[in-house]
């Protein structure tokens, strides 16, 4: 077969699992199912010729395609099962953090019980020797490695946040930024100091361009301006190859008893660290089969920036994409930072003296971003995770919606029912 047959194969069979959502399905489909999608897709692929490719070769189409085509037929089989280790990158990227999941690694591939290893991702960053490190060991390492982009990836996390196998969660966010140095000094130290900045810049370049399907100069223009992108410009830059599907509940399915998993004071989080336990919790719970209840109290300082936003979105995310039916029982009032992963359980409750607070008017953004062009993106896209949220899981009016971010709202236990953001009231 020529290479243009196979790129047409494999771009094929890749668009019909994307047309049918297989992914939503962990491993479903059938052959009507399959045939209905060849219909839809075969108007989508036209013979391909080099001018009209991504600006990788006719091969690496090929290579991409087919690598996609089998991600997404079965990754999803994996998230929850017990045949691959999961790992759990939600931290700062530190020297001390990474030396440990290296560390981790190197003894799952000592263990012949352990087929693959899937790493989950929740980072903003932190030390680039440490982020490049982490990114040869899994490259080099025999395993298959699946890397779950689960809340924010940011800086030096992105490194293997873009390695090949990697799939994103539906509310996550990611931003890459050129090399930034604080030092001081004369001017030749300086001046050699611009050389090594140069150097690294050039690094980082090769890394995006090799794992993703972005030119040089767009990558150059979005490492300026540290845009913070959602999950759908993600795959749309190829930095992903596909986002997990939400799984509607009539396909989910109740688990064999329950587990309880307490969520207190979840405002008040100051690091990526903050939700690990319980997110570790979540997933184990999940992966034996057992339905979570989240039990939830947080009437503490309510959501103040997009950084307090990337600490939950992990727990939103294996929320909204576990095949076991969740719940969420209200403890107490709550502030909209608990109320953002509340929602996006199947089952919820609250009692009758509770109420749901909605400020969103003091969002800030974090610190550290130098240009405004970045400032004002970074908000939008945080914005655009929010809405989105509420629009999915809820029913929310538009005068509500239309004011989340410039109004203050106190809904009582009827108001939190009639706009589905509770199913059930409890005395």
């Amino acid at each position: 077969m020529d290479y243009k047959n196979k790129y047409i194969k494999y771009k094929t069979k890749y668009l019909e699992l994307k047309d049918m959502d297989l992914n939503n399905q962990i491993g479903g489909g059938n052959k009507d199912d399959i045939k209905q999608a060849s219909k839809r897709v075969s108007s989508k692929i036209q013979k391909p010729n080099k001018s009209k490719l991504l600006d990788f070769s006719l091969l690496d189409n090929i290579k991409h395609y087919k690598r996609l085509y089998k991600s997404n037929k079965n990754i999803m089989n994996h998230i929850f099962s017990k045949d691959y280790k999961p790992l759990y990158f939600l931290d700062d990227v530190t020297i001390d953090v990474v030396k440990t999941l290296i560390n981790e690694i190197n003894i799952a591939e000592n263990d012949k019980n352990i087929k693959g290893l899937i790493i989950f991702v929740g980072s903003g960053g932190g030390d680039t020797q440490a982020g490049l490190s982490l990114l040869e060991t899994t490259n080099k390492s025999k395993l298959n490695i699946i890397v779950i982009i689960i809340g924010q990836c940011g800086s030096a996390a992105t490194f293997i946040g873009v390695k090949n196998q990697s799939i994103i969660a539906p509310y996550s966010t990611f931003f890459i930024h050129q090399y930034n140095d604080e030092e001081n000094g004369q001017r030749d130290e300086l001046l050699f100091k611009r050389d090594i900045g140069n150097h690294m810049n050039e690094m980082f370049l090769n890394i995006y361009m090799k794992y993703s399907s972005i030119t040089r100069d767009n990558l150059i223009n979005i490492m300026q301006y540290d845009y913070y992108i959602n999950s759908e410009t993600v795959i749309k830059m190829g930095l992903s190859d596909f986002i997990i599907s939400e799984i509607n509940i009539i396909n989910k399915y109740n688990g064999k008893g329950y587990e309880n998993i307490d969520i207190i004071g979840a405002s008040k989080w100051q690091e990526y660290r903050s939700c690990k336990d319980i997110f570790i919790k979540i997933h184990k719970t999940i992966t034996d089969k057992i339905k979570p209840v989240v039990n939830v109290s947080d009437l503490s300082i309510g959501l103040n920036g997009i950084i307090e936003l990337a600490f939950i979105l992990p727990i939103i995310n294996i929320l909204a994409i576990s095949p076991i039916k969740t719940q969420c029982v209200w403890k107490g009032p709550l502030h909209e930072s608990s109320l953002l992963f509340s929602i996006v359980c199947d089952e919820r409750e609250m009692k009758k003296s509770h109420f749901a607070i909605i400020n969103f008017t003091n969002l800030g953004m974090e610190k550290w971003q130098p240009k405004l062009k970045s400032l004002i993106y970074s908000y939008l896209t945080s914005e655009n995770i929010i809405i989105n949220l509420f629009k999915k899981y809820t029913k929310l009016p538009e005068n509500i919606l239309n004011n989340l971010f410039t109004k203050r709202f106190i809904l009582n236990s009827k108001e939190c029912l009639k706009y589905g953001i509770v199913d059930k009231i409890y005395k």
